[in-house]
């Protein structure tokens, strides 16, 4: 797989401009991409051992910068499953009970905005109802990417070449060659749907219905 500086380098060959200025344009142009291609589907690259360690009375705790998707979240102190509500119902629903404590059955996981002079917008998780002694509760995860930045990383999943179409239709266009930019548009698109093919299709796996018991604790 080619690193972010190769994928540069591609890009910049085809479309005839190997400056360093047009670089660094081309570099923006593949980060935009990267974001976008993980935003089209769920893609297999995890933190398998994530856990967080409570406080007793506390009930937010930050997640990871790169956190994207939580696979599951369990109690692994009590051994229970912790199941997920949205943060609009767990206010509806547990108005006079919120501020309760012991070993929770729900979390949810929202973005926060701090009122910072610049705001920084974090992810955390919430539960419910609030610990009341230490536990260890693991939320592995699938991985958020962030901006490539320095020329020998690679990206943390087998994109780099609907990366590199993608940032050589961005750079033909720059260069106002549309149909140029089409072609590349074209072959990032199919390249796209292969990815996912290959991710979601496996002649080993099948994929069925696991029916759960439902939750007395969602009784309300």
């Amino acid at each position: 797989m080619n690193n972010f500086g190769q994928i540069a380098s591609n890009v910049g060959t085809r479309v005839g401009d190997t400056s360093s200025s047009f670089s660094t344009t081309i570099k923006s142009y593949i980060n935009q991409r990267y974001e976008r291609i993980y935003k089209r589907f769920n893609w297999p690259t995890i933190n398998p051992t994530y856990s967080i360690s409570t406080v007793a009375g506390t009930n937010d705790y930050d997640l990871p910068s790169t956190f994207k998707n939580e696979l599951y979240v369990f109690d692994a102190t009590n051994l229970i499953d912790i199941d997920f509500i949205s943060l609009q119902d767990l206010e509806r629903n547990y108005q006079a009970s919120i501020n309760d404590s012991g070993n929770p059955y729900h979390y949810s996981i929202y973005d926060y905005m701090s009122t910072d002079t610049y705001p920084v917008v974090t992810k955390k998780i919430r539960f419910y109802p609030n610990p009341s002694s230490v536990l260890t509760i693991q939320v592995p995860h699938q991985l958020r990417p962030v901006a490539l930045v320095e020329s020998d990383e690679l990206p943390i999943l087998q994109c780099d070449i609907a990366c590199e179409y993608g940032a050589t239709a961005d750079a033909w266009r720059t260069k106002r060659q549309f149909a140029k930019a089409g072609d590349f548009e074209a072959l990032y698109e199919q390249t796209i749907q292969e990815m996912i093919w290959e991710i979601e299709n496996n002649p080993n796996r099948i994929v069925q219905f696991a029916p759960k018991t439902y939750n007395q604790n969602l009784l309300y």
